[in-house]
């Protein structure tokens, strides 16, 4: 209950575990943001196949329930897949509803399924054993998301950033963000643009401005402002611990001068003491010295 281990377990518990939280909640932030922003965009290369990143725990529960289980869960809209004839060059594109109105039956991973294989023309959808969405082309095409074949189209329903599809992250905070590994392997899939036009770096663009853009997981502040925030608080927390620890040690020098001063030995106070006792002796030492004398001259008048 005290002592170094009290102050390191403190050092624990109020410092170090509240720090850690502060940086997962920045990372999941990171995550969020710049997943919204890049699955809207596109690379340099269409999709042959994907596989998404995140699971989902009840396919055929509403994508925005608890029972889904995503950490950011989409909201009601729309996103654009756009088929591409490799062999014309011509590209299709396909709205994909996604009702999470709260009324009526909502949208699940189920759903999403059930309508890419139904309209989407060129792409088949499943579900994985995991229960992940994987989309793959058929042959002789390719997809892309974020745009109708010439223009940008934003995924109004969030839906391909919370699945973790076309996204730069996979992870869900500090301990496991990592860059998604079909990015890893491929650089070609950065999604730089908006759209498939030649020189676009539009989406770039976004990708950089996210720093001053608010967030809804960080609290309403910005990246950079929450990252500022846990650095201020570092500082102000060491500073005051710092001032305090000062406090202590001169508390303690005080309270050791007082102890020396009631216990401990003054070689002053020591010395007079030994003349004291030195002065005692010698004058034992003369009295007893003359007894001894008159004793011997009085044995002598005897004798």
């Amino acid at each position: 209950a005290g002592g170094v281990i009290e102050g390191i377990t403190k050092a624990r518990d109020e410092q170090a575990i509240a720090q850690v939280a502060k940086l997962d909640q920045l990372a999941a932030g990171i995550i969020a943001e710049v997943n919204a922003v890049h699955a809207d965009g596109q690379g340099l290369s269409s999709f042959k196949s994907v596989i998404a990143s995140n699971v989902v725990d009840d396919t055929s529960a509403a994508l925005n329930s608890l029972e889904a289980g995503l950490q950011n869960a989409p909201v009601n809209g729309s996103f654009y897949i756009t088929v591409t004839d490799e062999a014309t060059g011509s590209p299709v594109a396909y709205r994909i509803e996604v009702d999470l109105d709260g009324q009526g039956a909502d949208t699940s991973l189920d759903d999403i399924v059930a309508a890419i294989d139904a309209d989407v023309a060129g792409v088949n959808a499943t579900i994985t054993p995991d229960n992940r969405l994987s989309l793959s082309a058929d042959s002789g095409f390719a997809f892309s998301f974020g745009n109708d074949g010439s223009e940008f189209r934003a995924d109004t329903s969030k839906l391909l950033a919370a699945l973790g599809i076309n996204t730069f992250f996979e992870g869900s905070g500090a301990d496991d963000i990592a860059v998604r590994e079909q990015l890893r392997t491929d650089s070609r899939f950065l999604a730089a643009a908006s759209a498939n036009r030649a020189g676009d770096g539009i989406n770039a663009g976004r990708l950089s401005a996210l720093t001053n853009q608010e967030s809804d997981v960080l609290g309403g502040s910005t990246i950079l402002e929450f990252y500022n925030a846990i650095s201020n608080g570092v500082a102000a927390d060491g500073a005051s611990v710092q001032a305090t620890l000062e406090a202590a040690q001169v508390i303690a020098a005080s309270l050791e001068e007082q102890r020396q001063s009631v216990s401990g030995v003054s070689l002053d106070e020591e010395a007079i003491d030994l003349l004291k006792y030195e002065r005692a002796f010698q004058g034992a030492a003369r009295y007893v010295g003359t007894v001894d004398s008159m004793l011997q001259e009085l044995l002598a008048l005897i004798r």
